[in-house]
């Protein structure tokens, strides 16, 4: 750990390619559990936009989700 060379050659690595940076620090297997949290945690946004009556909350939770 600490020894890839991704970081010096990625520009804001420490921002925007993130994902980039523990891919090579900590495998593949590492990457998926971030995907899948991700990814879970828009299911629960995407669930509760189910359960809102009101349309600008329900809009408003299906665009985060989205940006997630």
């Amino acid at each position: 750990m600490g020894e890839g060379i991704l970081k010096e050659s990625v520009p804001e690595a420490h921002t925007d390619y993130v994902l980039a940076v523990i891919s090579e620090e900590f495998g593949s297997l590492a990457s998926i559990i971030i995907l899948i949290i991700f990814l879970y945690i828009s299911f629960i946004i995407i669930k509760n936009c189910f359960n809102q009556e009101n349309q600008f909350l329900k809009i408003s939770l299906v665009g985060l989700a989205a940006l997630l």
